[in-house]
């Protein structure tokens, strides 16, 4: 008699055993009541049947039916509707997504699936993978076809003939087989961070949503485009996608046998990493071996977190050795406090006699424009305590950021006054009455004197100074940053136009971190006195 089982968990002490499976199956073909049943369990649990009818070529090149991998199993659980999915190479990620898309268009009337690849020879390969799919199901569960191209398959009935009427076309970013205006229900956008044409997406298969849609974007890192700037704003809960990231480590497979591991002499990075990540000396052998084949692609191809991946491609300002090890040094770390849901972060408490200085970066606090905030430093250690980030206005930036500046000891608030900041500053003086706000010094060759204003302005002169000191900070270790989005945020920073920092290739996303980091480490340069400071 074949089992009926309750939908499949994967988090079950005892796995699904493929020889049970073997045996049912062979019963199953050998019985219509038994093939009736098999549908409709099927119909309703996907893992069933990927398990026992669905097809695939696994790494070794021979075929198999759908056993999820570790990274399959955890991405089945933690799927939403909309998700990014940020990977190392050859997870079989994309392979789940289209086989459980291929699934709702035999099992649910009126599907409209669509993957898009990044390049026309991997859109063949991955139709060659859903029409093997096809070929293999058993008759029981084989829709009927209409017709079937190179880029397409559709379905007009079950085998029981109820209508289905869907279809599974492929399509390859940039090129005419994307029409606008057709009908969505499942998208997949396949290494979405190699597409040239971004704009053609965003205007077409992503405004052809139906309701109750599902879209996977999932992508290998490539440099600071824009996957990592959706990436990111999936990361900081400022997009409707969940952020998924599978990092190298998790597949079970990627390891090398060792003789004797005690023999096994590692390198401090080495060290570092596998204490960082709990990895064992045969995951380090792996990683040793293919990092010695791939060198500085290594990050981006099977990145360890979601952060290295990006710097690998993108032409990082700083020394990507050093925020590597930083960003490792902070994988454990919480801030003692937040504030403000999580608007403010308290990485360490202020102490008493200790002197500290404050960089900001102001704006209009737009719900879609720049973020602002700012950042306190201890003045002798360099430590960076506190932070504020986030879409705020003038106004309460001036308000929040006093109170906070109050904390640790009345400190120098450097406020960057342009744009948005004069409005900062007025609020700063003349209803907080602050008499810690950082005054800058010059002279007037017009009037032949000293003039003195509040706020540093970044400038043609400033520029230079602020961010070529910052660069060498930072690739110096003098700066201890607890904030891991600090760390990832200079990760992506690029030199602009006119030795202007910017973040990633995108004219719209400005350095707000380094910003204050940078006005912070000139603000070390002032004489710290009672009342108004300057420099």
């Amino acid at each position: 008699m074949v089992s009926v089982s309750t939908k499949y968990k994967i988090s079950q002490t005892i796995e699904i055993d493929p020889i049970l499976d073997d045996i049912e199956i062979e019963l199953i073909l050998r019985d219509k009541k038994l093939q009736e049943i098999e549908y409709e369990l099927c119909r309703r649990d996907r893992l069933r049947m990927f398990r026992r009818w669905i097809w695939i070529e696994n790494m070794q090149g021979q075929f198999q039916r759908l056993y999820l991998n570790t990274t399959q199993k955890k991405y089945w659980h933690e799927q939403t509707s909309f998700d990014d999915i940020l990977k190392a190479r050859k997870q079989g990620i994309s392979t789940f997504i289209d086989m459980d898309y291929f699934c709702d268009c035999i099992f649910e009337p009126g599907t409209k699936a669509l993957l898009i690849t990044d390049k026309a020879e991997n859109s063949e390969v991955l139709f060659k993978r859903l029409t093997f799919a096809y070929e293999r199901l058993p008759n029981f569960i084989k829709p009927i076809k209409k017709y079937s191209s190179r880029r397409e398959l559709e379905f007009i009935r079950t085998p029981q003939g109820i209508p289905l009427n869907t279809n599974f076309a492929i399509a390859t970013a940039g090129s005419d087989e994307i029409r606008r205006g057709t009908d969505i229900d499942r998208l997949h956008l396949s290494e979405y961070a190699f597409y040239k044409d971004i704009d053609n997406i965003k205007t077409g298969p992503l405004q052809a949503l139906r309701q109750n849609a599902k879209v996977r974007k999932e992508s290998t890192a490539n440099g600071f485009n824009h996957f990592e700037q959706e990436w990111r704003d999936a990361v900081s809960g400022n997009s409707k996608y969940k952020a998924h990231f599978f990092p190298w480590y998790i597949d079970s497979n990627r390891q090398v046998k060792v003789s004797n591991e005690a023999n096994i002499e590692l390198t401090p990075e080495e060290h570092e990493i596998k204490n960082t990540y709990n990895l064992s000396i045969p995951q380090i052998m792996w990683r040793r071996e293919n990092k010695k084949e791939l060198g500085r692609k290594f990050e981006q191809e099977f990145p360890a977190n979601d952060v290295e991946c990006f710097v690998m491609g993108g032409g990082c300002i700083f020394d990507t050795d050093v925020l590597k090890s930083m960003i490792l040094k902070t994988q454990c770390i919480q801030p003692i406090e937040v504030r403000e849901n999580g608007l403010i972060k308290i990485w360490k408490a202020p102490e008493p006699d200790k002197e500290y200085v404050s960089g900001w970066d102001t704006s209009e606090g737009d719900p879609f424009g720049d973020p602002a905030g700012l950042i306190i430093m201890e003045r002798e250690t360099c430590e960076c305590v506190a932070d504020i980030y986030g879409q705020i206005t003038p106004q309460r930036l001036a308000t929040l950021g006093h109170q906070l500046c109050q904390e640790y000891n009345e400190t120098l608030e450097g406020v960057e006054r342009n744009n948005h900041g004069h409005v900062v500053i007025d609020n700063l003086l003349n209803k907080h009455y602050s008499e810690s706000l950082y005054y800058h010094q010059s002279y007037d060759d017009k009037f032949n004197r000293q003039v003195r204003k509040p706020g540093w302005l970044t400038d043609g002169k400033s520029k230079p100074i602020m961010f070529d000191d910052l660069v060498d900070a930072i690739n110096h270790g003098h700066i201890i940053i607890h904030n891991p989005q600090i760390i990832k945020h200079l990760m992506s920073c690029i030199w602009g136009n006119s030795n202007t920092i910017k973040q990633g290739n995108s004219t719209s996303h400005h350095a707000d971190y380094a910003i204050m980091l940078a006005i912070a480490w000139q603000m070390r340069k002032s004489p710290i006195s009672i009342g108004i400071k300057i420099i």
